[in-house]
């Protein structure tokens, strides 16, 4: 998850900001978060709580019903009760699979397994065509290239 304020670095700390009356809640790198004004006399652990009290309240009302996992169940355990877990939790849990897989979205092992098979053929020639240009090896590259060519007219 990025930085909700400067969107570079990776965040680090839930900032609680109330503005106008209503509570907000960004993630923040720790750089942005110490440029956030807080109350000295109110000290640390106080500024921590007050952050972190909102999500929690927020994540405790959420229950599955199918299997009875729990928001705090889950942050402590890390691990889903069931399948429809991943819906009830789906605002809490997308964040996280977007940081460790990059996208919230599964593709499956094979880019498309049920591709025609001249589709992976082409992908096959044009990696070989890239290794024969790296190697210099013109010719079969052209050969290649026209290959490829006759292969996507048929298709």
């Amino acid at each position: 998850m990025m930085c909700d304020r400067c969107r570079q670095l990776p965040a680090c700390v839930n900032a609680q900001i109330t503005a106008n009356g209503q509570k907000l809640t960004r993630r923040l790198c720790a750089d942005c978060a110490r440029a956030l004004p807080y109350n000295p006399d109110a000290g640390l652990a106080a500024f921590l709580s007050g952050m972190a009290g909102a999500a929690v309240r927020q994540q405790t009302a959420l229950t599955c019903e199918f299997c009875g996992m729990t928001a705090p169940k889950l942050s402590a355990s890390g691990r889903v009760g069931c399948a429809r877990c991943y819906d009830v939790f789906e605002p809490t849990l997308t964040p996280y699979i977007r940081q460790i897989h990059g996208s919230a979205l599964y593709a499956g092992r094979v880019p498309n397994p049920a591709a025609p098979p001249s589709v992976r053929q082409i992908e096959a020639l044009r990696d070989a065509l890239r290794q024969a240009v790296e190697r210099q090896a013109y010719e079969e590259a052209a050969t290649l290239r026209d290959r490829i060519r006759a292969m996507e007219a048929a298709s």
